[in-house]
């Protein structure tokens, strides 16, 4: 009797374990199929037979496709989250004002962009759209200011400016990201050919933007 009312308790628990690992499954077949084939192959049809799962099991964790692509942005925007502040911890710990250093950095990014496949056209392309998508894509370019800020304000204390202004260094900020959304455009149009030397040249045109703004006005 004792065992019955043990196995019993630990069900529920089973089951929430089995439902996210199902949802989880959805997901990361999502996110293959769009790295793969772009966001216009992801179907109900599609996702679950990449999930090994019945299609009838998908409306158990999604409204709709729409629905499956704000999770799997979701997911890769924390990916992206965690990427950016590891870039901006070694830039901390770098040379300030270093092309080298800069060019690294901006080398990660675009590899972040060529190594995803696809998967940036679902995002990229949706920021100014009044969606779910739209808002999670938004909050990680917000999140992505906030950090170039922080990372900013330290670097200048460490060239010698003691209290950078804030609205000059959130208008670096928005530079820069202004900068690489142009740039990830570039790379999804076919348009750049060469990465390495847009890395290059990006890292330029900071510093020179970083210069002209906090040095020489």
């Amino acid at each position: 009797m004792a065992r019955i009312v043990e196995e019993s308790a630990e069900a529920p628990g089973r089951r929430r374990r089995r439902r996210e690992e199902t949802r989880e499954a959805l997901i990361v077949a999502a996110l293959e199929i769009i790295e793969e084939y772009g966001p216009g192959s992801l179907t109900t049809v599609n996702v679950t037979k990449a999930a090994g799962l019945a299609q009838s099991g998908f409306y158990a964790h999604f409204r709709d496709v729409d629905d499956l692509k704000q999770a799997a942005a979701e997911v890769v925007a924390g990916e992206v989250r965690q990427f950016l502040t590891e870039q901006y911890r070694q830039r901390a710990e770098g040379q300030p004002a270093d092309p080298e250093g800069l060019s690294v950095f901006f080398r990660a990014v675009i590899g972040l962009y060529l190594s995803h496949g696809h998967l940036p056209e679902l995002l990229a392309p949706c920021r100014l759209d009044a969606s779910p998508l739209g808002d999670v894509m938004r909050s990680l370019l917000a999140d992505l200011r906030t950090g170039l800020v922080a990372a900013t304000t330290r670097q200048l204390q460490r060239l010698g400016v003691a209290q950078p202004d804030p609205a000059r260094v959130g208008a670096y900020a928005e530079f820069v990201v202004a900068m690489g959304l142009a740039a990830g455009e570039g790379i999804l149009g076919g348009r750049v050919g060469d990465p390495e030397a847009l890395a290059r040249d990006l890292a330029l045109a900071a510093l020179g933007a970083g210069k002209a703004m906090f040095f020489t006005l």
